[in-house]
């Protein structure tokens, strides 16, 4: 799936897609090639009248039937919130995530994110939330993320970067890297498996 974009910031415009819990979404949704700032940014998100109830199945499903990430941010100030991803990833062969963050300043919250394509693969590299870029701040909160095959939340191997993680509920995630696996790979930096100096967790179960 695509969104519109350009050059946001001259038109001064925030573009928003709302997802309806009428079907499931099968497309992999990639959000790419606008110029955003902090006032004219990108958001998907549920209609206010079809959000989940912090239980899956009950709001707007992302499943996609291609291989590759459920969702892949690429602009900066992106808002992804009220969405269930699922059942993405299916081939042996990649390494893709649920929602996978490559950009600046981006928020994520809301979100149930689990049970990926390759739930019976130990140490897969399928992981929940993973933001990927050097250099980069991104928010995740009040979100849940369960059952997948590799880390549920995860800042992996980029220098210069924060993930801030507030309020989120993360459990029966797969060993990852030489984390053990007795601490359910809640929230784990890939860099030689040490916690991240530049990973925030606030109120994290």
């Amino acid at each position: 799936a695509t969104a519109t974009f350009g050059e946001l910031c001259f038109q001064g415009t925030l573009e928003e897609g709302r997802l309806f819990a009428d079907s499931v979404f099968t497309e992999n949704v990639v959000i790419d090639g606008s110029t955003t700032d902090a006032d004219s940014f990108m958001r998907l998100t549920a209609d206010p009248n079809q959000r989940h109830s912090g239980v899956a199945g009950t709001g707007p499903v992302i499943a996609p039937t291609v291989v590759g990430h459920g969702i892949e941010v690429i602009d900066d100030y992106t808002e992804v919130s009220w969405l269930e991803v699922t059942d993405w990833s299916t081939d042996a062969g990649g390494s893709y995530d649920g929602i996978r963050l490559r950009a600046n300043n981006l928020l994520v919250s809301h979100v149930i994110v689990h049970d990926d394509g390759r739930g019976a693969e130990q140490n897969s590299d399928a992981n929940g939330i993973n933001l990927e870029e050097s250099n980069v701040t991104a928010t995740v909160r009040n979100s849940i993320v369960y059952s997948i095959a590799r880390a549920g939340i995860s800042l992996w191997q980029r220098s210069g970067s924060t993930l801030n993680v507030v309020n989120c509920t993360v459990y029966d995630c797969v060993q990852a890297d030489n984390i053990p696996a007795s601490q359910g790979c809640l929230v784990v930096d890939g860099l030689n498996g040490e916690p991240a100096s530049n990973l925030n967790l606030t109120h994290v179960i």
